[in-house]
């Protein structure tokens, strides 16, 4: 799911990952039963990541009916562009590295060393045997999946109460894939906690609206003060389903839940926030925006305050003009200091680089910002206008000074001089040189810059030096077709060419000057052709009011992740 509708791994209407491996761009995966390696590597399975250079290693290990599973980085190199892995006749690992036209290359990894025997002992083998029976179970219930079977709701029903997150998954996808009158008065009746809630989230998703009110009235057999938190938090996905699927329930209905979700918001750990948050707002609970302003205020990481300042983007009633000065007020503080979740901190560890925003975070946040302005009412928006952002607060900050014309450079004028891309550069002068040739307009390095191009902060695990060169140089031999433009051949000869960003049954609207971001729009029935241009976004010349010193900083810059302590920057 894209963007804003990510379902956190603790929604019990999806499944969790067996491991996150944190960022990246997989290529190939490959077990590695074939390799001439140790037992642990030869039972592991192996992850190509294109991005960032390295080959992954993930251990398994059994986990009820599914596995549990730790990584370990095999091997990395800059460049190290992975494309593919296979394990050849001698139990040798061989990969290929390149993508996107540049050098490819063929490797092998080969063991050296005694052989090391299995260390299976007798409880290690018993486990092994029990998570084959759970894995057994699992896959008979995943039989009945979306096809009726006599028969079927009977035997995936005592599994709804398993203690195994997947079991009871698949008992309830068995159930749902029968005849909902068949097993909706069970679901309703149902006494046992974990058998009952996951048996109102299937009703909550396959129940007609007339089947609401039992159903909210059935989840008062399982009191709050009475559930652990993940029993808490399916409770409330239940109730979520049920508004989503079966709509908002009657004024009485909706009372009689703010009545018994408010005590418990703000709640003990962030997850139960995030929920008690959405459903109250969403009932307009009086004191949701007064509660969730507070949370906003002390939350510790960026990520848990942007989650409030999204659910509150779309709230247009019960708010105060110093509520609303609050929210508007964080769109224009700084947030750089604030702190992220150790997991997201690990994974940008794992690649050897800093934590940075992504390359649409900006556009969130403006979408955001743009959002709950538009639940303003005239008034509100003068009463707020020293918060709200005008023409001058939205000049960008990566606009380059001009510069005078030092050369029209081609591949041949600069490739010579590559070999002193290694050493002796200036970051400050590199940096600056990002700046000049407007790198900045278009493309995000660290936690700055535009959008519109590929992210470049870790360019060197994939691109070589000359690759870094070309891209620059001749930006229109290999164009990715994530940033790809798009022609429109329009019926009275004329055509347009840009990079589409909007489109519905009527328009089209495109992108045709990325520096300055020109919008287009065409209509529709004027369009009699379109093609994928093979022209890059990226004007040629960009680098031409550079000198040759300043494009070596400018690639060793690149090539640095932003980091001044880079060794090319070592006298």
């Amino acid at each position: 799911r894209e963007g804003t509708g990510k379902f956190p791994p603790y929604y019990q209407d999806t499944l969790p990952p067996v491991k996150e491996v944190g960022i990246g761009s997989p290529t190939g995966i490959k077990f590695g039963y074939a390799a001439n390696f140790p037992e642990k590597y030869r039972n592991a399975l192996y992850l190509l990541d294109w991005s960032y250079g390295r080959i992954l290693v993930m251990h398994l290990k059994p986990d009820g009916s599914t596995y549990a599973g730790t990584f370990e980085t095999l091997l990395r190199g800059k460049p190290l562009n992975v494309t593919d892995i296979e394990f050849g006749n001698d139990g040798g690992l061989y990969f290929l590295t390149g993508g996107r036209h540049t050098q490819a290359g063929l490797y092998r990894v080969t063991y050296v060393g005694k052989k090391i025997k299995s260390t299976n002992n007798k409880e290690q083998l018993a486990e092994a045997s029990n998570a084959r029976q759970n894995r057994e179970l699992r896959h008979q219930l995943e039989l009945f999946q979306g096809k009726h079977v006599p028969g079927a709701v009977d035997f995936a029903w005592p599994y709804l109460a398993n203690d195994d997150r997947w079991i009871r998954y698949a008992a309830r996808i068995a159930i749902e894939s029968q005849d909902v009158n068949s097993w909706k008065d069970r679901a309703l009746n149902e006494t046992d906690v974990n058998a009952g809630l996951t048996a109102l989230l299937a009703l909550a998703r396959c129940g007609k609206e007339d089947s609401q009110p039992a159903l909210l009235k059935a989840l008062k057999k399982f009191p709050i003060d009475t559930l652990n938190e993940d029993q808490e938090l399916l409770k409330l996905r239940v109730i979520e389903i049920s508004f989503i699927r079966q709509g908002k329930p009657s004024p009485d209905l909706q009372q009689l839940a703010i009545e018994k979700l408010s005590p418990h918001y703000p709640a003990k750990t962030e997850a139960l926030n995030r929920e008690y948050c959405q459903l109250l707002l969403y009932l307009g609970a009086p004191d949701a925006i007064s509660k969730t302003l507070a949370l906003l205020e002390k939350a510790p990481t960026q990520e848990e305050q942007i989650y409030y300042v999204l659910r509150l983007r779309t709230i247009t009633n019960g708010w105060t003009i110093d509520q609303r000065k609050q929210y508007f007020t964080w769109f224009n503080e700084d947030h750089t200091k604030l702190g992220h979740p150790k997991e997201i901190l690990q994974d940008f560890a794992d690649v050897e680089r800093d934590y940075s925003d992504g390359a649409s975070f900006p556009k969130f946040m403006e979408n955001f910002r743009k959002d709950a302005m538009d639940t303003l009412t005239a008034e509100e928006k003068l009463a707020l206008t020293p918060v709200l952002p005008n023409a001058d607060s939205k000049k960008s900050d990566t606009a380059a000074a001009p510069r005078k014309f030092v050369q029209a450079w081609k591949m041949a004028d600069l490739t010579p001089s590559l070999e002193f891309v290694k050493k002796g550069r200036s970051f400050e002068k590199g940096k600056d040189a990002f700046t000049a040739a407007q790198c900045a307009q278009c493309h995000r390095f660290g936690n700055s810059g535009g959008a519109v191009g590929p992210e470049l902060t870790a360019v060197a695990s994939r691109l070589a030096t000359r690759d870094i060169l070309e891209s620059i140089i001749e930006p229109s031999k290999v164009v990715s077709e994530q940033y790809q433009n798009t022609t429109l051949f329009l019926k009275n000869g004329d055509d347009v060419t840009g990079r589409v960003v909007e489109e519905d049954d009527k328009k089209i609207v495109l992108i045709t000057d990325a520096l300055k971001q020109t919008k287009k729009e065409v209509n529709k029935a004027d369009v009699q052709e379109r093609k994928a241009s093979k022209l890059s976004p990226m004007p040629e010349g960009l680098v031409n009011v550079l000198t040759r010193d300043e494009i070596l900083d400018l690639i060793a810059y690149l090539q640095s992740a932003g980091k001044p302590r880079y060794h090319a920057f070592k006298k």
